[in-house]
Formats: structure tokens, sequence, C-alpha cells
């Protein structure tokens, strides 16, 4: 036993003299990490900023400026890597999502649960990827949702008028730029359908039944004290398209009318993309066309809806 015990303490030795001739070679190159999963040993794919906090998706987290330091915006580029969305530079001190620190940097875990069963994880040193991204800061989202509520109106047809109240529908779909800070820029374009419409005058019926907005927006994502799931809250404004219709016992008529939209609206993103979501808008309308002089239409309409980003 003494003899394996000197053996061990040789070969300890040999390694730390290894090691020590090796260091200055070690310090100028640069290592990168890898997290694995101790049991199966398979590689952890779904790796994210430490300490940060879910963004606006998948592909952006941040940590928020507090009075121990400045904050900063992370943006996940497709090889899966991560950087800082102001400087562009690679994040190195990356961690299993949703998981705790262990014993020490090295080590970290998920614990069971009524959700799923638990994973530890250790880290350990890997190649050095095969590209650096040093672009920075910016990518392309896609929304897509549905919404539905309640509208009111006030409609002019030459010097009478109507004050319609009805449900309101539709859909929309737009792209936003993601900026650094967790903002962004974008533009939408909807549809929705009304029943904004009441009789002028008996037998006489008009007012609003389609309207298309063209929605220029600037916005932002943060994490509230009201709930741990981050909120995107954006204003918009742009040019609208609306459709009315005269309808009489024996005919009807439908007319182009034009102006402008604007409003404000929030997403609560649940993750994997989807949020639920809610908005308000007011519109202002006048002649589009030259048959349609003689008509206006004012109004708000206050939805709620379903929408994916992609």
């Amino acid at each position: 036993m003494k003899r394996r015990g000197n053996a061990a303490q040789i070969c300890c030795a040999l390694v730390v003299a290894c090691f020590a001739l090796m260091s200055p070679k070690i310090a100028n190159a640069q290592i990168t990490y890898c997290w694995v999963n101790s049991a199966t040993g398979k590689p952890v794919t779904n790796v994210v900023p430490d300490r940060s906090r879910p963004g606006s998706d998948d592909n952006h987290r941040s940590i928020p400026s507090s009075q121990y330091g400045p904050g900063a915006d992370y943006v996940r580029t497709p090889d899966g890597s991560w950087i800082n969305a102001a400087t562009g530079q690679s994040v190195t001190n990356l961690v299993p999502d949703r998981s705790r620190p262990g014993s020490d940097d090295n080590h970290r875990s998920i614990p069971s649960s009524q959700y799923g069963v638990g994973a530890d994880y250790v880290r350990v040193p890997c190649p050095p990827p095969q590209t650096t991204s040093t672009t920075p800061s910016t990518s392309i989202q896609y929304i897509a949702g549905v919404e539905a509520g309640g509208a009111g109106a006030r409609a002019f047809y030459d010097f009478d008028s109507i004050e319609p109240r009805s449900w309101a529908a539709g859909g929309y779909f737009g792209a936003r730029v993601i900026l650094p800070g967790n903002w962004f820029i974008g533009g939408q374009v909807g549809a929705f359908g009304t029943d904004l419409k009441r009789d002028i005058s008996p037998g006489f019926n008009v007012g609003l039944e389609v309207g298309i907005p063209f929605d220029a927006q600037v916005g932002t994502t943060a994490v509230t004290p009201f709930s741990s799931m981050p909120v995107t809250i954006f204003g918009f404004a742009g040019p609208m398209i609306g459709f009315t219709r005269t309808a009489t016992a024996a005919s009807s008529e439908h007319f182009m009318l034009f102006g402008g939209t604007i409003g404000a609206g929030a997403e609560l993103n649940l993750g994997n993309g989807w949020a639920i979501t809610g908005r308000v808008r007011y519109f202002n309308l006048g002649p589009g066309e030259k048959k349609s002089e003689g008509q206006s239409v004012e109004g708000f309409m206050a939805t709620g809806g379903v929408a994916v980003k992609f």
C-alpha cells in the first residue's frame, strides 16, 4: 500500500510539473468550455449567458442594470453562439438554461420537480468554435397574430351622422428589427372587419365594414415587477384604408376612405415565440375617392388576441 501511495504522489508531481511547463502556452491560448450532462456525457446545446433573463424571444436575453453594475443585452446568432448586442463580442460565460450554481463554477444542476426529472452538468474544455461572429447587434423578428374586441365610431354622410358601436376582429403580419437594449422598430399590415353601421334615415344604412391599417412601430421588451414573463410595449402610427357601405332596401354601394391611425399595444411573452396581446387604436378617415366625397368616419377599437413570433 505504501508503494502505491508513493507512486500516486510521484504521478501527481509529474502532472504538476508538466502543467507548470505548459502553462505559458496555455496562458496564451484561448480555451473554450462546453457543458455536458454528467450522467450521459452528452453536450448541452441550450446554453445562455450566465445571470441573464429572458428577452422578447428565445434569441434575446438581458441583464438589467443595478446598483452592482451596468446591464447588458445579448443576441443569439444562427450558429447558436451568443454575442453582446452593444459590442458584437462573443459571450464566453455560458451556462445551461434554467440551471442553478453547483459546488463550484464547473458544476450546475436543475433540480427534479413535479414538472420533470432534474439534471447535473459539468463544464469541460472543448475545441474553439470554427467561426466567431463579430457582427453586431441587430436581427429581424417576424410576428403574426389574430385579435378581436369592440369598436365605436362617429360616421358622417353629407350633413348627417351616426354613432354606432360594434365588434371588431382581424389579423396582422409584421416584421421588427431588434436593436440594442431590447428596443425594436418595425412595420405591420393588418385587416379587420366590423359592423359599425346604422340607419342614418329610415331604410338608408351606412357605416364602416373593413379597415386595413399600415403601422410603423417602435417599442421595447422588459421584465416588469408584476410578472416574471417579459412584456413588450410599443406605440404605432400610419396610414389606413377603410371601406364603407351605403344600403337601401333596393341596392347597396361601397366606398373607399383614407386617413391615419395611431395607438399602443402590449404583449405578454409566454415563451417558445407565443404571446398574449392587447392594443388600442384610434382612426380618422376621410374621402378616398371622388364618389366618397362627403363621407368620413373617426373611431376607436380595443382588442385582445394571440400572436406568434419567429
